[in-house]
């Protein structure tokens, strides 16, 4: 069905005006004639047929001896039933009409769909017609085993015709009326969906999500915590404690509270013992409506001349942030006094005046360097055992120089006193080198690098030194404070997406490892659970395909599976949900941050679906899916949906010529017949079962089905410090044709219980066994391009 259909060629038939109109069949569907400006007869002519067509519409329906008076029919052949008898039959649901016109070629499309290897020939319906008596003829028609049908399904006789086109129309027309009663063909009498376009459906009927709106690159715009500083007099604010050690010695001021699990790890001061906890928030005090607007003012004069004097070294505009980090009192209050005296520092420091007018420098005070703007120091100790003619250590900065005070003349352009006390001080990184959030409560820390947490020290003349009203505690919070926002908008964002979902029960670590995109730079991503998020969504799907539609051949069942898996698919999922909402994108270096890959959305659906799986298995993996809205069936387990694969068969001739298969397999099959089929090559014809193809599908290591998700799930918990490419590459050279058929014919010797009928099949297995049989499984995994065993043993495996 077309949503709009244009005749450019004249009308001359009204077989022919049926069939191009046939295809308008939608309800909103158009349909166009074009006809010439001076074409009246034309014109004339598609006013009959139109006028004609209700009319006919009723006769097609019955037998009738003659066309409609006025209507031309084509006829090649002469006189026939197909031109009389052409039986029609309505999909209520659609309004699509099968007719015996269309049923052949329907039959001949559907096999073609059917996958076939280089042993087996191009499979088609088989028609033989038996002439009863003159020019009456009656047709049977026998489809191929490889069609997943019961014995009964698979010939058909059908009714006394005159004419053999109409004999052939006829029975045909039985068969696919059978077909589509087996749900073989949909309600568009269609064997599969294509698999791109607006009327793409998945498994399930649904169409996908539109996402021809979205740019390769998206801006995101993300959930956090924070939100906007109130400035009205009943709007409320929050303060939450950050402890130190169990000291409070900060606070975080914002608009909302933080609803973040209070039992959320958070991070280890670098390289020490020291752990920083968020504390649960309090509404703030600030008196009236005109205190709290002065309050505001001046915690953010006081964050950004902060930011500015020991970080960026740069005047900053006002209204940075969404929250203010401010300094606690011993009574746990907001400390305005350091406020107010951090906010009257100038920006450009003048050298301080002599020794005796400075402040006295006592170990732990933090101090700025005169001329070096944007770093903090701390003060180890006074040197009184150095003056400025000392001759530096060879391992300070300022080994090179024959005195400390020539380099300080000659490097920083300063005068040095020669009798001038020195001071070692040790400079404090800008910002405070911590792991990642995964790597802060996750075993896998010690598979990730570790920052660099070493700090070198200075000698510096006693005058450099300019104070700063700051103590040590709160500016090791203050340096720490991107990664602690960080790890609250991590953990804030893997909470709401698992409430808001209704997701089960995840790990939240491994939650905010599946938010988060590639470009954020954090040392992890969702890429290493996407590379085995792929083989389960698959696997799940794939499952539920082979048993919604017991009666679909293998290229129909990967064309459903296909359609369902997607990456248009899975981002227009992914957009329904709003997941991107979600994404944890931010850089963690001070740098222009770029908009995220739309396909990000996509692969984190899948790899949301995966976190699941390694979390609860196959069950959780359901759950999740039926929320995410992918096509896996429902949340039911497997175990408890009532799929139809037999009841225990006890012993026959089946079993008992399979036994010694199951000894080797050390399995005993409840259903022998299935293990029949699994050996049944699309060239061998049985009675009973159909080909191993449906079988296949659902291990076919090209679709990354059972055997993929096994194989890449024993790598991704085998090598937990692997990266995405690495388990990439080690899966495709263990999941790959050659691999599988050379386990299939050495280690099973599965081509002994095959059942096929090509010459030409047996001859290259015994060809390709010549050549392997002495070639260990190390080298053939390494040198796969090497090795092309013929395909159908690959199949067997899968099967």
């Amino acid at each position: 069905a077309c949503h709009i259909i244009v005749r450019f060629d004249p009308l001359q038939t009204f077989v022919g005006y049926v069939q191009s109109r046939g295809r308008a069949r939608r309800a909103d569907s158009e349909y166009i004639v074009m006809i010439s400006e001076d074409g009246q007869d034309e014109l004339r002519l598609y006013n009959d047929y139109k006028q004609t067509e209700p009319g006919l519409k009723k006769r097609y329906q019955t037998e009738v001896d003659e066309p409609p008076p006025g209507i031309t029919l084509d006829d090649e052949d002469g006189i026939d039933d197909e031109l009389t008898n052409n039986e029609i039959y309505e999909i209520p649901s659609t309004g699509a009409k099968l007719t015996s016109y269309a049923s052949i070629p329907l039959l001949m499309y559907l096999c073609t769909l059917i996958p076939h290897d280089g042993f087996s020939p191009q499979l088609a319906p088989k028609f033989q017609l038996i002439n009863s008596s003159e020019g009456i003829y009656r047709c049977t028609v026998t489809l191929p085993s490889a069609l997943p049908l019961e014995g009964s399904d698979r010939v058909f006789a059908g009714p006394l015709r005159r004419g053999k086109r109409s004999a052939k129309s006829s029975a045909a027309f039985m068969v696919m009326r059978r077909l589509i009663d087996l749900k073989v063909f949909d309600d568009h009498l269609l064997p599969g969906r294509l698999e791109r376009g607006d009327d793409a459906l998945d498994a399930d009927g649904r169409g996908i999500v539109s996402v021809a709106d979205l740019e390769p690159i998206i801006h995101i715009d993300s959930v956090d915590p924070f939100g906007s500083l109130p400035s009205g007099e009943t709007a409320t604010s929050w303060m939450h404690p950050i402890f130190l050690d169990g000291i409070a010695a900060t606070a975080l001021i914002m608009a909302e509270e933080i609803r973040v699990p209070l039992d959320a790890d958070f991070p280890l001061i670098g390289g020490t013992t020291k752990r920083v906890v968020l504390g649960k928030g309090t509404p703030c005090i600030w008196g009236d409506d005109e205190g709290k607007k002065t309050g505001f003012a001046l915690l953010d004069q006081f964050f950004t001349k902060l930011l500015s004097m020991t970080t960026t070294g740069e005047k900053l505009d006002s209204g940075l942030t969404p929250y203010y980090l401010a300094p606690l009192d011993t009574r746990g209050e907001i400390d305005w006094g350091m406020v107010q005296d951090v906010i009257n520092l100038p920006i450009s420091r003048r050298r301080p005046g002599p020794e005796s007018e400075h402040v006295t420098l006592i170990p732990g005070l933090l101090v700025e360097l005169f001329g070096i703007m944007g770093r903090v120091y701390q003060v180890i100790r006074v040197r009184n055992d150095l003056t400025p003619m000392s001759q530096p250590d060879e391992n300070s900065p300022m080994a090179g120089f024959p005195t400390y005070q020539q380099y300080w003349e000659e490097k920083r352009r300063q005068v040095v006193s020669p009798d001038e006390t020195l001071v070692e001080v040790r400079s404090l990184k800008k910002h405070q080198a911590v792991s990642t959030t995964l790597s802060r409560i996750s075993d896998l820390s010690e598979h990730l690098p570790t920052k660099d947490m070493v700090e070198h020290l200075d000698i510096v003349p006693y005058s450099f030194c300019c104070p700063l009203p700051v103590p040590f505690d709160f500016f090791e919070v203050f340096r720490t404070l991107p990664s602690i926002i960080h790890h609250i908008v991590d953990i804030y964002r893997a909470t709401l997406v698992h409430s808001q979902l209704k997701l089960p029960p995840l790990a939240q670590i491994r939650l905010v490892e599946a938010l988060t995109i590639p470009s954020s730079g954090m040392g992890y991503s969702f890429q290493r659970l996407e590379t085995l998020g792929d083989a389960v969504l698959k696997a799940i799907t794939a499952v539920h395909v082979y048993n919604k539609f017991p009666h679909r051949h293998e290229g129909q069942l990967d064309i459903a599976r296909s359609n369902s898996v997607n990456n248009n698919y899975l981002l227009g999922r992914a957009r329904e949900a709003g997941l991107q909402h979600f994404l944890i994108h931010e850089a963690t270096k001070p740098r222009w941050r770029p908009g995220s890959n739309v396909r990000f959305m996509n692969d984190q659906w899948m790899t949301v679906e995966n976190l699941s799986y390694l979390e609860g298995g196959v069950n959780t993996a359901l759950q999740t899916g039926t929320i995410l809205g992918l096509c896996t069936g429902g949340p039911e387990p497997w175990a408890s949906r009532g799929y139809e694969i037999g009841a225990p068969d006890g012993q026959n001739e089946h079993s008992q010529l399979l036994q010694p298969l199951e000894e080797k397999l050390q399995y005993r099959f409840h259903n022998s017949r299935l293990l029949l089929q699994a050996l049944c090559h699309p060239t061998f014809r049985h009675e009973t079962v159909s080909s191993y193809q449906r079988l296949e599908f659902l291990g076919d290591a090209v679709s990354l089905h059972i055997i993929d998700l096994y194989v890449t799930q024993y790598l991704f918990l085998k090598y937990p410090e692997a990266s995405p490419g690495q388990i990439t590459w080690a899966k495709s050279r263990s999941v790959c044709n050659p691999c599988l058929g050379t386990v299939s014919a050495r280690a099973l010797s599965l081509q002994q219980n095959m059942l096929a009928n090509s010459p030409a099949l047996e001859t290259a297995i015994a060809e390709y066994l010549d050549v392997v049989k002495d070639v260990p499984y190390a080298e053939l995994v390494v040198k796969t391009w090497a090795f092309d065993p013929p395909k159908p043993m690959a199949d067997l495996l899968e099967a």
